[in-house]
């Protein structure tokens, strides 16, 4: 059985290169100014809906005012809208804009492009390998949140 010092080194080793290794060189957010991170911004609104920007950096574990500009420039590209809660009109909710929904489409739609491009260099055994990694993967770190 690996050591808690072992299974540290394998995750910090395999965390940085899986990206690269998943999706290649070729980043689906090159033609545009955003990063990565806006993305996941605009995928957790997706999940969620109209939300409160305080729920949205909880779950990018930021401070709400590091999401600020972030949430700005969104909007400023038209792919977030800033609207009050109708029960309490002081509490500010950020959802998607039809445009933000087609952009995060198209997104998604390329980097599954991308993936399973990279998924048919390998074995269908490597494929059911991983499958099956990624499965306890996820089980386990559902394990972690609670």
């Amino acid at each position: 059985m690996a050591t808690d010092n072992e299974l540290v080194d394998r995750i910090l080793s395999v965390l940085p290169a899986l990206p690269k290794k998943l999706f290649g060189d070729i980043q689906p957010f090159q033609e545009s100014d955003l990063h990565p991170t806006h993305v996941h911004i605009l995928h957790i609104i997706e999940q969620e809906g109209a939300v409160p920007m305080k729920t949205v950096a909880q779950k990018l574990s930021i401070k709400k005012s590091n999401l600020t500009p972030l949430v700005r420039k969104l909007i400023e590209h038209g792919l977030l809208e800033k609207t009050k809660k109708a029960e309490d009109r002081r509490i500010t909710l950020v959802q998607l804009t039809e445009e933000g929904t087609s952009f995060l489409r198209d997104k998604k739609r390329h980097m599954e492009d991308q993936l399973r491009e990279r998924l048919d260099t390998l074995s269908a055994e490597d494929r059911q390998k991983l499958h099956d990694n990624f499965t306890q993967l996820s089980v386990i770190l559902e394990k972690m949140n609670r």
